[in-house]
């Protein structure tokens, strides 16, 4: 069997892994433990202190978000009028921080 692309040839009689998996599925097991997907005892996860402590109430939960928040403010001003054709890269040259408002519709 040979691949177009990259004109890499490989014999198919050896394909490897062949012999092994015919092998496993005659016997019924693929020779790996099955994987264990049952949840953890919650004492090995967690310390038991932390169990022990009880949760916030809702005044202390809309404490901590208040005192996290933060507030942020933009300049609500009118964009600069921007020149079409040749003269927007004159004017790209000349206001170096907004030229990419040349490539932007209005």
């Amino acid at each position: 069997m040979c691949f177009q692309l990259t004109g890499h040839c490989v014999d198919s009689s050896k394909a490897p892994g062949k012999k092994a998996g015919s092998a496993a599925a005659k016997s019924g097991t693929t020779g790996r433990k099955p994987l264990n997907l049952t949840a953890p005892d919650i004492s090995t996860v967690v310390p038991e202190q932390d169990l022990k402590e009880p949760l916030p109430n809702t005044e202390q939960i809309t404490e901590t978000q208040e005192s996290d928040t933060v507030s942020v403010k933009g300049e609500q001003g009118v964009p600069p009028e921007v020149p079409m054709g040749l003269g927007s890269i004159w004017w790209a040259v000349s206001h170096p921080s907004q030229a990419w408002r040349i490539l932007t519709p209005e």
